[in-house]
């Protein structure tokens, strides 16, 4: 994944897991920007501090100066436009819902959540176009075969991304 490879390139990633840990090492190390929600504010000090998430992959580390972790939701999706969503499905809702309406408008959405919003019983994609009004254009899905310690440590693994505008999902 993602997206040109220029410094003027930026992503937020939502979430603070190993999914998401290991999107923002593989991410950052591609020399792009990356502004990280992290949920917790101790973490996320400690993140800014040793540059590693002293929870999930542990051992990772991050170009500190390529990563932006902060605790605020609302500023790390105003930071960019592509956003990647890696938190569990479970926890969607309530993590977004405390965005506004229009948190995502000129955006480009990236699931890369496995399952389905078990109180709404849809895919992610679905809640986030109801919700905030995405287009099928602003959204894009990564998903495959592999796991989020496989691809921090860079080992072979194989990601689809997928977009029904060919544009955003070549940039993808």
């Amino acid at each position: 994944m993602i997206l040109k490879n220029n410094n003027k390139t930026a992503i937020s990633v939502i979430g603070d897991g190993s999914w998401a840990t290991a999107l923002v090492k593989i991410v950052s190390d591609n020399d792009v920007k990356v502004n990280w929600w992290v949920r917790n504010k101790d973490r996320c000090k400690y993140i800014k501090s040793f540059g590693n998430n002293p929870h999930y992959l542990s051992s990772v580390q991050f170009v500190k100066r390529k990563v932006k972790p902060n605790i605020r939701l609302n500023r790390v999706v105003e930071s960019s436009k592509y956003i990647v969503l890696a938190i569990p499905a479970a926890f969607i809702k309530d993590v977004l819902d405390t965005l506004p309406t229009d948190a995502f408008e000129g955006k480009i959405v990236i699931s890369a959540v496995k399952g389905m919003i078990p109180s709404e019983n849809c895919l992610v994609t679905d809640y986030v176009q109801k919700r905030f009004g995405v287009t099928d254009e602003q959204i894009a899905v990564i998903c495959g075969p592999c796991h989020a310690e496989e691809v921090a440590m860079e080992r072979q693994s194989y990601l689809t991304s997928v977009c029904t505008d060919k544009a955003v999902a070549e940039e993808v």
